[in-house]
């Protein structure tokens, strides 16, 4: 009676079933294999059953997977001698969702033992909506802040970026919202590029007028294969006065007539650095110091450094600003007050660099101080040394007519003492004549018939020194 009522009191606790690995299976997506091991169960009753280890019956797939590889790999010594065959689809299709696999294990006696694993292929993400809080005026920088809504749908976590791009397509902003399933993420943008930014603007201003573009990034990466959702919207951003990128830039009344290249971004250059450097009623030679001046303090050797101060032809404000000169300097043409000169088309180029990227090596500097004076109505050209014989450098400067008389001036030679030792008053290489202002032999080799020199005998003869 004693034993019946202990039995009672404490039942027997059930044993664990035993666990005997027979074989692994080797599922591929194409990108990522998992190995699944599968063993043989045996209960305390004595019940044998097949089954993949509990934390691989449901495994997550690609999903940009299509299909499915299965093998069955490192067969076991406890299925060798037990077991003779496993049936199973080698290459089953995957659809989004849930693909139920079967395996049939069968003994040697004949019974088939069946298990499952399901194979979960997410939908890839996408992006549902894309918002931006804005008038249909525009965005005006420095008046708040931009904010920007995105809703994303995603099974799994995936990277959510957004990305601000300029009319040319040059990203001027990114920001790394985080990295989740579905959701949704809010974003307020100041109007400042980021560090770094591919369009060059400093992070500490705000961007210039235009039409921007917003996108949504959503990225999903499972092993080596990615795929990226996107959506963009655009909206117009005003600058700080309310402006759009239409331009409202005007071209000056000059008492001269203009001499333009050809070339829409280096004529609208040319008018731009023109008045910001001279005005009606300076002589000749005070044109031509101040234009020297602000060139060899704008541009600097190529191989040395590139220098902030560059000058916008590319953005959408900065193209409506070409085309705005574009059409005045047409009707200027029409009037009689402007002309086109061909024949220093081809400079144009070499002076383009110079006078938007703010670097450039001699020849840039010459063809663009060859445009300015042009622009300014004063003739001037390039001319130069070719190297011979590795006796000399090559080099080229600017021939410059004042008052029917020819001189040499040498913008390089003043970039040079400006950036690499900070003189501000180097004028020993502008306008300078065939007798005293100039030492070196490089400056001789020139055949000046065509463009003869001014011959002066003293420091005062020399009108750039005298200015």
């Amino acid at each position: 009676m004693l034993i019946l009522i202990l039995c009672c009191m404490f039942p027997r606790v059930a044993q664990a079933a035993t666990a005997k690995k027979l074989f692994s299976l080797k599922i591929s997506d194409g990108a990522v294999t998992k190995t699944v091991p599968v063993y043989q169960y045996k209960a305390s009753d004595g019940t044998i059953t097949v089954d993949a280890k509990k934390s691989m019956r449901s495994i997550t797939v690609s999903a940009l997977a299509k299909n499915l590889s299965v093998s069955v790999a490192d067969k076991k010594s406890v299925y060798v001698k037990n077991y003779r065959s496993v049936t199973y689809m080698r290459t089953p299709s995957l659809v989004t969702g849930t693909k139920v696999l079967k395996y049939f294990v069968k003994t040697k006696e004949g019974k088939v033992h069946t298990f499952e694993i399901k194979a979960n292929r997410p939908a890839l993400p996408s992006v549902s909506s894309l918002k931006a809080d804005v008038s249909s005026s525009g965005f005006k920088v420095g008046s708040g802040s931009l904010k920007i809504t995105l809703k994303t749908k995603a099974q799994v976590a995936c990277k959510t970026t957004i990305r601000i791009k300029n009319s040319a397509g040059k990203t001027v902003y990114t920001k790394v919202l985080g990295k989740k399933p579905s959701g949704t993420f809010t974003l307020n943008w100041s109007g400042k590029p980021s560090s770094g930014n591919k369009a060059g603007l400093s992070a500490s201003s705000y961007v210039p007028a235009g039409t921007y573009k917003i996108v949504a990034y959503v990225k999903y990466v499972y092993g080596k294969v990615s795929k990226v959702a996107t959506k963009s919207i655009k909206v117009t951003v005003k600058d700080a006065s309310g402006n759009d990128a239409s331009s409202n830039f005007k071209a000056a009344s000059w008492n001269w007539k203009v001499v333009l290249t050809g070339n829409e971004k280096v004529d609208y250059l040319c008018e731009l650095i023109c008045q910001k450097t001279i005005k009606n009623g300076m002589s000749d030679v005070q044109k031509a110091k101040a234009l020297y001046t602000w060139l060899g303090k704008h541009v600097m050797w190529t191989k040395q450094r590139n220098v902030a101060d560059k000058i916008d032809v590319s953005s959408e404000a900065g193209l409506a600003a070409v085309k705005a000169y574009k059409t005045q300097s047409d009707n200027l043409v029409a009037a009689g007050k402007a002309t086109v000169d061909c024949n220093i088309y081809g400079k144009a180029q070499f002076a383009l660099t110079a006078l938007s990227k703010g670097r450039g090596d001699c020849w840039n500097m010459s063809d663009a101080y060859v445009a300015l004076l042009r622009h300014a109505g004063i003739f001037a050209g390039t001319v130069g040394h070719t190297a011979v014989g590795g006796s000399a450098m090559g080099h080229y400067w600017t021939i410059v007519n004042i008052s029917g008389k020819y001189y040499y001036a040498d913008v390089n030679q003043y970039s040079n003492s400006y950036y690499q030792q900070g003189i501000t008053n180097n004028y020993y290489y502008f306008l300078c004549g065939s007798n005293s202002c100039y030492n070196l032999a490089l400056y001789n080799t020139v055949n000046t018939s065509k463009y003869p020199l001014a011959k002066q005998v003293s420091k005062t003869d020399c009108p750039g020194r005298n200015s």
